[in-house]
């Protein structure tokens, strides 16, 4: 049985875009199955009538504009991958956006980075097995926080004397706002030539101002109306900043160590994801003794079909953060699935050692990965990460 192409549809107001979008993908034809309206209101039908696998839009539309066309897609198609292809996309717009849109592109697009962006989206999608899970996690558009962190953020964001350091150290407390941090500073609005994983580097770049008006327009935050949510955001918060000061504290050369403290920072974004989209499916008996490391990984893959490191990496993913913080997300609990990277390692290693106890062996409760740890030839640096984990770690625990 040959399998159904995926169906992409792309929407602008202008018949010529349309037409050479059309050209520069035609060579997609025999994997895609490409749909092209003219506005809004003609990529409603299609919505209705038709399951599509991701929505491509213009932004700027006279009778709707795409940002609010992404809102409906959501609402009609959760399942669907957002992407908005814009020439013109400013500040206020892309706030709104960072709501509804998954990824965000400027025109021109090289066909090659378009394609690419297309087929990450599309992969992501796959590594959520249950369709139910992907559709409530398609009509997300956002996480609960850590209270305390918000209105620390807006207080001092206004303030004279903040630094980038001050701002980044608050947002580094709360993985939801990190997370969407990250996912602004790397839409097409910005122009950068590179993704990034840095919170220190994406506050530079977003500003003070654009960082306390994101926690207030795109709702990461929303102080009238609390997210319901089956786990405690704030306590998630404290182990993953725990997590986080630990895989920097590992001392790995290079991007590695942003990579790995941002990934470490969010690699139980999934469980966020899940609590508030879906709160039901924590309550999973058959999740009662998942217990430490890969061992509460296989309870969710029996229970969902999928699991929490997968559902964070997805939704990474489709917000285009750097591979090597979406790979290492993915498989925090289980790195010898992946190409032993230092960053996967490392967030393996800070995950750990954070919800270890001082008396207890990481290597005998089954949380660390040891063969793993010996292929990647860093078994030998255990005992001093050990030591190092026992001089940081603090707060409460998480059961994942």
């Amino acid at each position: 049985m040959t399998p159904s192409k995926t169906v992409i549809l792309f929407v602008d107001d202008e018949p010529e875009v349309l037409s050479g979008l059309r050209n520069l993908l035609r060579k997609r034809r025999r994997v895609w199955d490409m749909r092209f309206a003219l506005g809004p209101e003609a990529a409603l039908e299609v919505l209705e009538r038709t399951e599509v696998d991701v929505v491509v839009s213009d932004v700027r539309m006279p009778s709707m504009d795409g940002v609010t066309l992404l809102e409906n897609v959501r609402r009609i198609r959760p399942r669907a991958a957002r992407l908005i292809l814009s020439g013109e996309c400013n500040e206020q717009t892309s706030l709104r956006a960072a709501k509804v849109a998954h990824r965000f592109l400027s025109k021109p697009c090289d066909p090659a980075h378009l394609s690419a962006a297309i087929e990450d989206a599309v992969t992501l999608q796959r590594r959520i097995q249950d369709p139910s899970i992907r559709e409530v996690l398609g009509g997300l558009d956002r996480l609960p926080p850590a209270p305390t962190v918000y209105v620390e953020l807006c207080e001092r964001a206004g303030a004279d004397d903040v630094s980038v350091d001050e701002l980044a150290s608050i947002i580094e407390r709360d993985p939801s706002l990190a997370a969407k941090v990250l996912q602004l500073v790397n839409s097409s609005y910005f122009g950068l030539a590179r993704s990034v994983g840095s919170i220190k580097t994406a506050v530079h770049y977003l500003g003070a101002d654009t960082v306390r008006d994101l926690a207030v327009v795109a709702q990461v935050f929303d102080g009238g109306r609390r997210v319901r949510c089956a786990i405690d955001a704030n306590e998630l918060a404290t182990h993953a900043t725990c997590t986080a000061a630990i895989a920097r504290a590992l001392d790995l050369p290079g991007k590695h160590a942003d990579h790995a403290a941002t990934a470490a920072l969010l690699h139980d974004v999934g469980l966020l994801a899940l609590a508030t989209a879906a709160p039901k499916a924590l309550d999973d008996p058959r999740l009662a003794a998942r217990g430490p490391g890969a061992a509460c990984i296989e309870a969710e893959r029996q229970a969902w079909g999928t699991d929490h490191a997968a559902i964070g990496a997805f939704l990474l993913g489709l917000w285009g953060l750097p591979a090597p913080i979406v790979q290492a997300v993915a498989m925090h609990h289980r790195p010898s699935e992946a190409a032993m990277t230092p960053t996967t390692v490392a967030v393996h290693v800070a995950d750990a050692l954070a919800d270890c106890g001082d008396d207890e062996d990481p290597t005998a409760s089954g949380r660390l990965d040891v063969e793993a740890l010996a292929e990647a030839g860093v078994l030998g640096q255990l005992d001093d990460w050990i030591e190092t984990a026992r001089r940081i770690r603090g707060g409460p625990r998480k059961a994942a």
